[in-house]
């Protein structure tokens, strides 16, 4: 894939400004425990050692929550046929993007 490439050719670069050193480049790698995951470009980042488990698992219990109560609103919206037949086109079709990316943040969150 073009990022791993990208990232393997600026490695040093990267390191250099990032004041960090990277471990692997791969696709579909496994996150490692304890890790932060920051997505740029389609791309996970993974930055080891720099949360609290605790912490970070509430957190991820909070936005589940957040994520499960906007999909509802967003399907909800997306079943009301008052709404689909008098919204204005780009806005359902923002209402369909929010929705899919909101599922997909979901399912990474696990």
């Amino acid at each position: 894939e073009m990022a791993v490439r990208v990232t393997m050719e600026n490695r040093e670069l990267i390191e250099l400004l990032g004041t960090c050193s990277i471990k692997t480049i791969q696709m579909n790698l496994a996150p490692p425990p304890n890790a932060v995951r920051a997505s740029i470009n389609n791309c996970d980042v993974y930055i080891e050692d720099l949360i609290d488990a605790d912490a970070e698992k509430h957190r991820i219990a909070k936005r589940r929550e957040e994520l499960t109560r906007l999909i509802g609103n967003l399907k909800g919206r997306m079943a009301n046929e008052s709404y689909m037949a008098k919204a204005p086109p780009h806005l359902v079709e923002q209402t369909k993007k929010q929705l899919v990316d909101a599922e997909d943040e979901l399912k990474k969150l696990g």
